[in-house]
């Protein structure tokens, strides 16, 4: 570049005043500060009144304006502009036959251009004249409103102007941008390409760079941060040298969203995934739970086989255990939500908390009075904060503060326009904060998924968070993670507010024997194990029992059967038909028969066959044999014997 550096900003200031005055197709004039016209343009040679009344190079526009009588008012915003007071003025002048609109534009350091529109004198009585000037009238403004950053760079790509997007994006006042090298912009790894591709450019007027369509490219901001930027290049020529423009875009707020919305369908399939593998786990647990019953009650208690099925049955519990968190994770858990004070369940746990993270982590519980009221499934809130405990316990092996804060909060569009699943609104929020080891990005990034763990084998399933973050969506609720290796991790969990007029009490529902019958049953079930482990267990107790593997059989076996059918037992999704079509169908012959339905699919998949399980008779699979059998009692309605199984 050439001459002194404190003398380059002058140079390209005067260069950019001249591409721009070249570049107009009305006529236009560089002033100084003091009024002189320092250049004009083609148009202005060409005009037939400007260059008359405003006078050519050399003149002065401010003298030309006293001599026509143009206010002092309107002259004074005039010399404002080209002292560097103001940024733009407009001064009407007439004379004779010809009216001029005149837009003043001012440069830095000083100086200005003038942009002139001639019209005859019956244009002034229908308002003012129209043409490109007056397009033109907010030149500055408009570029410096403009929501990208918009910079022009020389042929040794030093900055010749820099708008006030370009300010904002970059962090840099634009006396300090002006001047500089482009690279300031551009972070070091990047800035040799950039060179070669603006030459190359330069040479062949080719650019792979258009706005939306490029690969990745990043700027650098003030204080040393890269962020991603979508670029469209262009060029033009002035006084025979080129200056190139580039429009650059800050997209790091949708390239967040966009992950986030990636990871969000990533865990989505996976939980569908989870979900279904959970349905089949569920009708083989049903079985297994159910033999291991009956095997128990042909054995005297204490026949020494009583301690292996024991055994095994422990080792199912734990197997149904792991599928309600698939569940969970999956947010197809069928639960029992009810509005309840968060301040309260928190201050509940505190005993067991204190006892579950040892004496070496120091608990520190800041819930604040006024924290709002939640509606969800007590059970399921309270295994999230346990989950969470537990992690940051575990993220501090040699001590530490494990902190629990309550809250409430209210998000705003801007929030929620940057975290995928957020919505706006009154929300409360769990802190579980520890002082821990921390997580680097690439763990923090998979933080939520099923059967990722950093765990030791054995230590851990890497189902507790990924069960966390399901129970959280399914409450509509959102989980933001802050952790930093080194310093310790933040979790917060905000879920929806509750008005407190909608707090009601929870129901329990006292213990019942399981007991039998001699009712008779349609038993509708596509599984087969699962058919004769019910069948089996429904006839031991003195049920008649007519089984049917489908919709059709069941159909056909309802209207064959003479007497009295009391109860369909069915479940919910079978290959033919559905097992509340197949209710509604026997319903109309049998309107007196009732109805339970079983199922091991998830509570969305159930709600979208036609079973509200809050208001219709159903029993989630997998279930005991005792839990079969007390559900048949609560729905047939009537006192039955207790069995002596």
């Amino acid at each position: 570049m050439k001459g002194s550096p404190q003398n380059a900003p002058d140079q390209h200031e005067h260069e950019l005043r001249y591409f721009i005055l070249d570049s107009l197709a009305v006529p236009a004039a560089v002033l100084t500060a003091t009024g002189s016209i320092e250049r004009v343009n083609a148009a202005w040679a060409q005009s037939s009144g400007a260059a008359a009344l405003l006078g050519n190079v050399g003149g002065n526009v401010l003298a030309s304006c006293e001599q026509l009588n143009v206010s002092r008012q309107l002259r004074s915003d005039l010399g404002a502009v080209l002292a560097g007071d103001r940024p733009a003025a407009t001064v009407d002048i007439s004379s004779g036959h010809a009216a001029f609109h005149a837009v003043a534009t001012g440069f830095k350091p000083r100086g200005g251009l003038l942009v002139v529109t001639a019209a005859r004198s019956d244009a002034g009585r229908s308002g003012r004249p129209r043409g490109v000037a007056f397009e033109h009238e907010h030149l500055a403004t408009i570029v410096d409103s403009a929501m990208d950053a918009i910079i022009t760079v020389d042929e040794t790509q030093h900055v010749v102007m820099f708008n006030a997007s370009a300010e904002r994006i970059f962090g840099v006042p634009v006396e300090m941008a002006v001047g500089s090298h482009l690279d300031r912009f551009i972070p070091e790894r990047f800035r040799v390409a950039h060179r070669h591709h603006v030459q190359s450019f330069g040479q062949t007027g080719v650019t792979t760079r258009a706005m939306g369509r490029l690969g990745t490219l990043y700027g650098l901001r003030s204080d040393g941060k890269e962020f991603p930027i979508e670029a469209s290049i262009s060029q033009a020529t002035a006084g025979g040298r080129r200056l190139y423009t580039v429009i650059l875009r800050d997209v790091s707020e949708r390239r967040m969203l966009e992950e986030q919305l990636i990871h969000s369908q990533k865990m989505e399939g996976i939980g569908r995934l989870a979900g279904g593998v959970a349905h089949d786990f569920n009708n083989l647990l049903t079985v297994m739970f159910g033999y291991l019953g009956v095997a128990s009650s042909f054995l005297d208690p204490d026949h020494k086989a009583q301690a292996a099925l024991t055994h095994t049955r422990e080792a199912a519990d734990r197997a149904a255990k792991l599928t309600r968190q698939l569940l969970a994770f999956a947010r197809k858990q069928i639960v029992t939500p009810r509005v309840f004070s968060l301040r309260d369940a928190v201050m509940s746990l505190v005993p067991m908390l204190r006892r579950l993270i040892g004496e070496d982590v120091t608990l520190d519980v800041q819930c604040a009075e006024d924290t709002g009221y939640v509606k969800a499934d007590v059970g399921q809130l309270e295994q999230v904060i346990m989950n969470l405990a537990v992690n940051a316990k575990d993220a501090m092996p040699t001590g530490g503060t494990l902190t629990i804060r309550t809250a409430n909060i209210t998000l705003d569009d801007s929030y929620c326009r940057t975290h995928v699943g957020a919505t706006p609104g009154p929300h409360v929020v769990i802190t579980v904060a520890d002082t821990g080891v921390g997580m680097p990005p690439e763990v923090l990034q998979r933080l939520f998924e099923p059967f990722f763990t950093t765990k030791r084998p054995g230590q851990g399933t890497g189902l507790g968070l990924a069960t966390c973050h399901g129970v959280v969506r399914q409450l509509n609720g959102h989980i933001n993670v802050q952790s930093q290796v080194g310093v310790g991790t933040s979790v917060h969990v905000l879920l929806p507010r509750e008005p407190e007029g909608s707090v009601g009490q929870l129901e329990v529902k006292p213990a019942t024997p399981a007991t039998g019958g001699s009712e008779t049953i349609l038993l509708v079930e596509d599984n087969l194990m699962v058919r004769e482990l019910v069948s089996g267990a429904l006839t031991n107790v003195g049920y008649r029992v007519i089984s049917a593997d489908g919709g059709s059989r069941a159909v056909h076996a309802a209207a064959d059967t003479p007497g009295q059918i009391d109860l369909l037992v069915t479940d919910v999704i079978m290959p033919e038909m559905s097992g509340v079509r197949l209710a509604e169908t026997i319903s109309r012959a049998r309107p007196a028969i009732k109805v339970l339905y079983m199922s091991g699919y998830n509570e969305e998949t159930v709600l979208h066959h036609g079973v509200e399980t809050e208001t219709m008779a159903f029993l989630p699979k997998p279930f005991t044999v005792d839990a079969l059998l007390t559900k048949i009692r609560s729905v047939l309605g009537s006192p039955a014997r207790t069995t002596t199984r």
